[in-house]
């Protein structure tokens, strides 16, 4: 127990900043799916376009829900096999010290469970404000 708290501290250090695909998403850019990228679909960072592509609903925050679909679209479109896990080859460029912490298993790849369970883990640790969702600045702030 005592060591998988220590991993999950290790997630937060690392999740924002070096996982992007991983933990926030972004199964497509193009969120109007009409084939091109439009000012409404671009924004003045990679996180706040992650972001505004994880609300779903366009309340301004990410809720749980809003966190588990993104996750599942991002993992499909990343499943190149369709073998239900991201081994090394659909892996290639993320962090490597990333993808070992988020791997509960030790496999070298990961399931969606796992990846489901770091963004939580994500969610919790910049929920400054304790309402379960986040805001652009929790997302874009320091994990507690």
């Amino acid at each position: 127990m005592m060591q998988d708290q220590g991993r999950r501290r290790r997630i937060r250090a690392w999740a924002m900043p070096a996982g992007l695909v991983l933990l926030w998403g972004c199964a497509g850019m193009d969120g109007g799916m009409d084939g091109g990228m439009d000012s409404g679909e671009t924004t003045s960072s990679p996180q706040a376009a992650a972001f505004a592509l994880a609300d779903r609903n366009r309340d301004g925050v990410v809720d749980r829900p809003e966190l588990v679909s993104d996750t599942v679209a991002t993992f499909a479109s990343l499943d190149i096999d369709d073998n239900g896990s991201l081994g090394a080859s659909e892996l290639e460029g993320a962090d490597a010290t990333l993808v070992e912490l988020i791997d509960s298993s030790g496999d070298g790849s990961l399931t969606l469970v796992e990846v489901i369970r770091a963004k939580m883990d994500e969610l919790d640790a910049r929920d400054t404000d304790a309402d379960g969702t986040l805001s652009p600045e929790e997302a874009a702030g320091a994990s507690r």
